[in-house]
């Protein structure tokens, strides 16, 4: 992707941020957007996560992972500027692998990692890498606590 497409490519990005956070209306006055803390569509600013010179010399997947993960914070924002329940973004591929399904809070997940855990711990007699799968999953779905 060169360079101009990538500049449009942002834009974009910021305007799906707009619709989905403030139905197409003006931000409020002093809400910052997910989108300034992920791009710049300045080539010299360093101050973000992804700055331009960095998303140009990425991967088509990696960019790919990199907008993944700004749609994650963007519909989370989106979230608790509602009030509303965040236990539906937990992905459902981890969750799976501790046997639960959508939706679930910390407490669930919590309980069922422990469950699991006495159950397929190496020192307890439990295979180890169904042990390590359910322990990576944890992690994983920790990190959105």
């Amino acid at each position: 992707m060169n360079k101009m497409e990538l500049v449009k490519k942002l834009r974009q990005l910021k305007k799906q941020e707009i619709a989905i956070r403030f139905n197409y209306r003006p931000r409020p006055e002093g809400m910052a957007l997910v989108w300034d803390q992920f791009f710049s569509a300045d080539q010299r600013s360093n101050q973000v996560a992804y700055p331009l010179t960095a998303l140009i010399d990425m991967s088509h997947e990696d960019r790919k992972e990199v907008f993944i993960c700004y749609f994650f914070a963007v519909y989370h924002q989106h979230y608790k500027e509602n009030g509303l329940p965040l236990t539906q973004l937990f992905d459902p591929v981890h969750l799976e692998a501790l046997g639960l399904v959508a939706p679930v809070t910390e407490a669930q997940i919590k309980k069922r990692f422990k469950d699991l855990a006495k159950v397929h711990h190496p020192d307890k007699g439990g295979n180890s890498s169904i042990f390590v799968e359910i322990l990576e999953a944890y992690e994983k779905l920790k990190e959105k606590f």
